[in-house]
């Protein structure tokens, strides 16, 4: 029983966390001040930046941190049930996620809370987007048509 009832209360906090983390919006005067708030770096995402996610199976996903420019495929170890139908994730810790043998997807299906190892974490270019998307019958994505979204990096693009 209180294994139940502390992942309740970690699904619960990272959901909390999660939705505060979609609410919220980084201000170009954070990005020109040189603030690294926007990823881990490299094949890591920092949990607390997660903008946005999409599943793909229910061993595959694809989540975007800190911003719809910066894809990330994430694999769960093995199937794990109701990641594709869910409309809510979680991590075990705020910190980055890079598919270390301790990091945890947190998800809740139908009242039941499901914690799923994660196995590789890997960040995507536009094209790797595109091709994943297209593997599992979905279209290629909006491209941002003024080029001004926040790369990945913490620096501002405009007009490339």
């Amino acid at each position: 029983m209180r294994t139940a009832e502390r992942m309740a209360a970690i699904l619960l906090a990272g959901l909390f966390s999660v939705a505060l983390t979609g609410c919220a919006s980084s201000k170009d005067s954070d990005v020109q001040s040189g603030e690294k708030a926007w990823s881990a770096g490299g094949n890591c995402f920092f949990a607390r930046s997660v903008r946005n996610f999409e599943a793909l199976s229910d061993s595959v996903l694809i989540i975007w941190s800190p911003s719809q420019r910066c894809p990330y495929k994430v694999e769960v170890v093995s199937f794990c049930q109701g990641l594709k139908t869910t409309n809510a994730i979680a991590f075990n810790t705020q910190g980055s996620i890079c598919g270390r043998a301790s990091e945890r997807l947190l998800i809740r299906d139908m009242g039941t809370d499901r914690s799923c190892r994660i196995g590789t974490v890997r960040r995507l270019s536009a094209q790797e987007l595109d091709d994943l998307r297209a593997e599992y019958g979905k279209p290629p994505m909006d491209k941002d048509p003024d080029n001004t979204t926040p790369d990945c990096t913490g620096t501002q693009k405009s007009g490339e």
